[in-house]
């Protein structure tokens, strides 16, 4: 969900309150809380408790970007990302993208199979492949479901073969050390191209708006779609 998405007689929220606008930590602040004012839309329960800043970064423009990821009882959620982005003068809020997860029910966060023996069970699906980095303990909302209602406390473990032509997270549950999924990880390329353009130069709004570089990029695209989807 988006601020994009919001009924049109609500303006996008502005900040108007004191503060640095260039502050990492004031900026934080109100991103938490925007959430918290439009908690009905984005089931965002308690923002100050629930999210935790994991990038701040500020682009060309000037404009400030906030990634919060959600936890649960101190364990990430994996893929649940709240992203905020900000003017350039810090005084508004230009968007917000939320991948929340509402409603998980999962009250045991403590792990009854350790990190070892994730690894082992995801080596024996994999032919003793080799660990890419260390396993990680996460609540895990599993594909197709809207909620957290059928969410796992479970190791990630990512292995690859050792040619490389594999390469697959493991999901364990940390409770049984069953495999509940294997995600691929290796993805097919199917068209790449680069532009000598800066960040958002497809939008003309903007003042890195590159009309050739667009062009170009639509047209590719366009073809793309053609040859793909038909």
């Amino acid at each position: 969900m988006s601020l994009g998405s919001l009924p049109r007689d609500l303006p996008s929220p502005a900040i108007g309150i004191p503060g640095d606008p260039t502050s990492e930590m004031f900026l934080n602040q109100v991103a938490i809380d925007v959430l918290d004012h439009y908690s009905n839309l984005f089931g965002i329960e308690a923002p100050g408790e629930e999210l935790e800043v994991v990038e701040f970064r500020t682009d060309s423009q000037g404009m400030a970007h906030i990634s919060f990821r959600q936890m649960h009882q101190g364990i990430e959620v994996f893929g649940a990302v709240v992203k905020i982005h900000f003017s350039a003068d810090g005084q508004g809020v230009v968007a917000v993208s939320s991948g929340y997860v509402p409603w998980i029910n999962l009250e045991d966060v403590k792990p009854v199979i350790d990190s070892t023996e994730a690894v082992k069970t995801a080596q024996r699906a994999l032919n003793d492949g080799l660990l890419i980095r260390d396993p990680r303990l996460a609540v895990v909302p599993m594909t197709g479901s809207p909620t957290g209602n059928s969410a796992h406390l479970a190791w990630l473990v990512e292995l690859r073969d050792e040619s490389n032509t594999v390469r697959n997270l493991y999901v364990i549950d940390a409770l049984d050390g069953n495999i509940l999924s294997v995600r691929d990880r290796l993805y097919t390329i199917l068209d790449r191209h680069t532009y000598d353009a800066d960040h958002g130069f497809n939008c003309d709004h903007r003042g890195t708006y590159n009309e050739a570089a667009a062009v170009m990029a639509r047209q590719r695209t366009m073809e793309l779609y053609g040859q793909q989807v038909g």
